[in-house]
């Protein structure tokens, strides 16, 4: 969405390009009716826009989304000031191109963020370890789940305390533990932040940190309650879930 049209023109051809079926909004407030209609697995949001601005349509975007569906939000903007892209990730943003928008630079984004990636993964992963456990006759999906669930606990709280105390190196530590648990559970989305934010920490960035770990929080609950739906949530009404006793 771009409320330049000369913008939209060059960007909507630049997708088709790529073998994108793509849609202009000349607005934010377009672009969050056209959202709530139909899906759309990336949205490539112009944060300059007048009146609702970027930032503020895509913060508007995830409250409509809610805990289901994250649609993937790329930012584009003409800002290169230093933070920008944390900004853009406060905000709700997923990743950050800048413009004027490259053809080369839009593919290799694309490249790397497929549709629904986080969604998609985390299905595949939980089909697979489900599977798994027919095979083996073990609750491997339900063991996984809830190491998983407490570890991130201890993580997030590890992270936080750490991001207190000014301790880049345990902040590094606990940021790589929840990239290797969530990476293993198809997590890719809060993966691929908690390596940033690993890397944020070991060059001694802390107020970048900051704002990783916001994002990192809050992709971590939207695992949580993915988790959720499918009735595998500790502690959860769903009397389909038990703590499992056999560890095989």
């Amino acid at each position: 969405m771009d409320d330049n049209p000369v913008n939209r023109l060059v960007t909507t051809a630049q997708l088709e390009a790529l073998g994108y079926t793509a849609d202009a909004a000349e607005s934010g407030e377009v672009a969050l009716a056209i959202l709530a209609e139909q899906p759309y697995d990336i949205v490539l949001m112009d944060c300059g826009m007048p009146r609702l601005d970027g930032y503020e349509t895509c913060r508007r975007l995830r409250q409509l989304e809610g805990d289901g569906r994250r649609t993937w939000v790329i930012a584009l903007t003409a800002y290169a000031a230093p933070g920008e892209r944390e900004k853009c990730l406060a905000a709700g943003m997923d990743d950050y191109l800048g413009k004027p928008l490259q053809a080369d630079e839009l593919a290799a984004m694309l490249n790397r963020t497929p549709p629904a990636a986080e969604s998609h993964g985390l299905a595949e992963r939980l089909e697979a370890l489900e599977r798994l456990g027919e095979q083996t006759g073990c609750d491997v999906l339900g063991q996984v789940i809830q190491s998983f669930l407490e570890r991130g606990v201890r993580d997030l709280e590890t992270l936080r305390r750490a991001l207190a105390q000014g301790d880049a190196t345990a902040l590094a530590a606990a940021a790589h533990s929840l990239a290797g648990s969530s990476g293993i559970l198809g997590a890719t989305g809060l993966s691929k932040g908690c390596v940033e934010l690993e890397e944020l920490a070991r060059r001694g960035d802390l107020a970048a940190c900051e704002t990783r770990l916001d994002a990192v929080e809050q992709a971590y609950q939207r695992v949580a309650g993915r988790l959720s739906e499918v009735g595998t949530l500790p502690g959860s009404t769903n009397a389909a879930w038990r703590p499992t006793h056999n560890k095989c």
